[in-house]
């Protein structure tokens, strides 16, 4: 049975503005057309928390103190939303970092008596990443100096990775190498290893340790 009240093709009225429409184009009337109907400024996402009917929202914008702003906040917007994809790729390498040097660590244990201070490395820079991840957790990264801050510390690390995975290449080829023949005992001098410090107020930066095999 056909039902008046549910009808999508009945004639209604719009009850903010009084128009005559069909039932089924009420929906789109009241969403983007409607003058009497509420809407939020433009710019409520940076703050303005004004509704006006819809009618009205030219003559609000040509007040809003965030419309004569418009440029500036766009552009700091902009600035931010690259802040935020450089920090989100920054964590997909570190922890494909992760990955790797837990592989590594693996491969070692078939040579412990060699690499045991190599474990202990690896083990503190997977606390430093773990640190890491949490600062970068917390961190209020719409902050334009705090994110300067978390991009120098991302860049030191990536230094630091990328001197350490070569590191680890070299002493996994010469564990992997054939053992030369027996000679004379000779002082060597230590192998210099980066580590992360951390530094006052939240940066890294590698420090030279000595490691000897």
């Amino acid at each position: 049975m056909h039902r008046q009240d549910t009808c999508k093709a009945k004639m209604i009225s719009c009850d903010n503005c009084g128009k005559s429409m069909k039932r089924q184009e009420l929906p789109t009337h009241l969403e983007e057309t409607c003058p009497l109907v509420g809407v939020s400024c433009d710019h409520v996402r940076f703050g303005c928390a004004a509704v006006v009917p819809r009618k009205n929202l030219e003559d609000h914008l040509l007040e809003c103190p965030y419309e004569k702003m418009k440029e500036y906040l766009l552009a700091q917007e902009s600035r931010e939303n690259e802040q935020q994809a450089a920090l989100d790729e920054a964590r997909r390498q570190l922890q494909a970092s992760l990955v790797d040097i837990e592989l590594l660590k693996e491969d070692a244990k078939n040579r412990e008596a060699a690499t045991g201070l190599l474990a202990i490395e690896n083990e503190a820079m997977r606390r430093e990443m773990d640190a890491l991840h949490e600062q970068l957790r917390n961190q209020d990264v719409f902050r334009t100096g705090e994110m300067m801050r978390a991009r120098e510390d991302i860049d030191s690390l990536h230094t630091t990775l990328q001197a350490f995975q070569a590191q680890l290449l070299r002493l996994t080829s010469e564990l992997h190498s054939p053992s030369p023949p027996p000679s004379k005992p000779a002082t060597s001098k230590p192998t210099v290893v980066p580590v992360i410090q951390k530094k006052a107020g939240g940066l890294v930066e590698p420090m030279k340790q000595g490691n000897k095999l």
